[in-house]
């Protein structure tokens, strides 16, 4: 299970829906309306899975990721053969791989001789890229509530006396032009200072995965939390240091 942070980019909320949604339409499109000479059975196979990822969003259960991570990777590649449909009388393209739920932008090669309609098309579906851009946001819903392991990357950083063992994760945040900035709350002592609030970023500028292990990220202390609700920049915050997490 995992929390929906009260403070959460509502947009982000929008993006499981419009999974469901496209998901649900390519269904009805193939199985009701039969729209398109074949029924493309693999294309609802995905369809199910983005259907799925919305539910278990919505259910809070974590495994909604992965699922939408499917989803959108198996739209990339897009490959037909061209066959002469016996009713219409005409040369189409039969998919061998699509799963694309309704839009695509493809760009590709094709093998074989049209002459004898022994043509094989195979193709990158750039929308496709637009999908795990979006999975790759609501992927940090899923983290929400999730515990990590800190400790300072050299033990004579300014860290060394801040640092709990464990913090959680609270929500993502963007700092000026920076995105996948994360706040954490610091599982304090009696003995630690009295800040309760980080922000953490990976090194790689990539997006935080608490199941990577030895993950160098940078650390900024929050004194006031409250501050995050107006756009704020790095400099707005005390001087950090590096850190690791572990999950």
């Amino acid at each position: 299970m995992f929390q929906l942070s009260k403070k959460q980019d509502k947009s982000e909320i929008l993006i499981p829906i419009i999974v469901g949604i496209m998901s649900l339409w390519n269904i009805l499109a193939q199985t009701i309306w039969h729209i398109g000479p074949y029924i493309n059975y693999l294309s609802i196979l995905v369809s199910v899975i983005g259907i799925c990822s919305t539910v278990l969003y919505f259910r809070r259960i974590k495994f909604f990721a992965v699922l939408i991570y499917i989803w959108a990777f198996a739209q990339l590649p897009y490959i037909t053969r061209e066959v002469i449909d016996e009713q219409l009388q005409l040369v189409v393209k039969k998919p061998l791989l699509d799963c694309t739920q309704g839009f695509k932008v493809t760009y590709g090669l094709y093998f074989g001789s049209k002459d004898n309609l022994s043509v094989l098309h195979v193709y990158f579906n750039f929308v496709g890229l637009i999908y795990l851009g979006l999975a790759r946001i609501i992927y940090l819903s899923s983290l929400f509530g999730t515990k990590i392991r800190l400790k300072p990357f050299k033990q004579d950083n300014s860290l060394s006396d801040i640092l709990p063992d464990t913090a959680t994760i609270e929500q993502r945040i963007t700092l000026g032009d920076e995105r996948n900035w994360v706040l954490i709350h610091l599982d304090k002592t009696e003995s630690q200072d009295d800040i309760s609030y980080a922000l953490i970023k990976p090194k790689d500028g990539g997006t935080l995965s608490p199941t990577k292990k030895k993950q160098i990220v940078f650390f900024l202390l929050v004194a006031d939390p409250s501050m995050l609700d107006e756009p704020c920049n790095r400099s707005d915050f005390k001087a950090g240091d590096w850190a690791v997490v572990n999950g």
